[in-house]
């Protein structure tokens, strides 16, 4: 019988372990679009936790993979955010907050991650209009009339102007219009609206969304039961990516 007892706490023990493993504190900021700070509340909805941003816009709270941190104030629309388990690992999570009745393809561009290889083109290449231009603006180094190289100013005054972050995100969507592109031939806009269901004021935000998608770049387009059930996958990752899902 004690060994039956002894067995039951070991049990118990582990689970407990396992269970207090998985929670981790994550910090981030909550901000507006615009960058500005306001006040924001972030609730766990699995846990009830309730934590506040400061006036940077920082703040703390506990959750796990799988939790919804519901993120409100009355100057942005609410957002929901499922924690990954990538989250848990990073500990952080930064938000984007959208003001009522903001442009949605604006708040999805945003949001795209500008990672290292951010180009994925050799200099050998030709760039487009926008990777030009981001090129030229924010390269420190610059020839000096002597043949050597030097700081360039105009990099560092957009470096701190917010000027090259703009750039950027100019980059992303040129990308992003021409997959859009040449999904709409495929798939015209008014099929996708029929055959989804999708509102047509969110049509064009869904349509930047999934061209972010690398995945769905991997798959022929097409009217098939089957593709059609992959975009309503995304679609509703969509609803809750922008907020738009309770």
């Amino acid at each position: 019988m004690r060994s039956g007892k002894w067995l039951l706490v070991v049990a118990t023990l582990m689970v407990s372990s396992t269970y207090a493993q998985k929670k981790a504190m994550i910090d981030g900021r909550a901000r507006l679009l615009d960058g500005r700070s306001v006040p924001v509340t972030i609730e766990n909805r699995s846990s009830k936790e309730i934590a506040v941003v400061d006036q940077t816009g920082y703040y703390m709270i506990t959750a796990q993979k799988g939790d919804t941190l519901r993120f409100t104030s009355k100057f942005s629309v609410t957002s929901d955010y499922v924690v990954e388990k990538q989250d848990i690992k990073k500990g952080r999570v930064n938000v984007v907050l959208a003001k009522p009745g903001q442009n949605l393809e604006e708040i999805i561009i945003i949001k795209k991650d500008f990672g290292p290889d951010f180009f994925g083109k050799s200099d050998e290449q030709i760039l487009s209009p926008a990777e030009a231009n981001y090129s030229r603006r924010n390269t420190l180094t610059s020839a000096t009339p002597t043949g050597g190289l030097g700081i360039s100013v105009d990099a560092l005054v957009n470096l701190f102007s917010g000027q090259r972050k703009k750039d950027k995100e100019a980059i992303v969507y040129e990308r992003l219009e021409i997959i859009v592109k040449d999904f709409v031939e495929k798939y015209p806009k008014e099929d996708l609206t029929k055959d989804l269901s999708i509102p047509s004021e969110q049509v064009d935000a869904f349509l930047y969304y999934l061209a972010a998608q690398a995945d769905i770049q991997k798959i022929p387009v097409d009217r098939s039961e089957g593709y059609q059930l992959l975009l309503a996958q995304y679609y509703d990752e969509f609803l809750i990516f922008t907020g738009l899902k309770p």
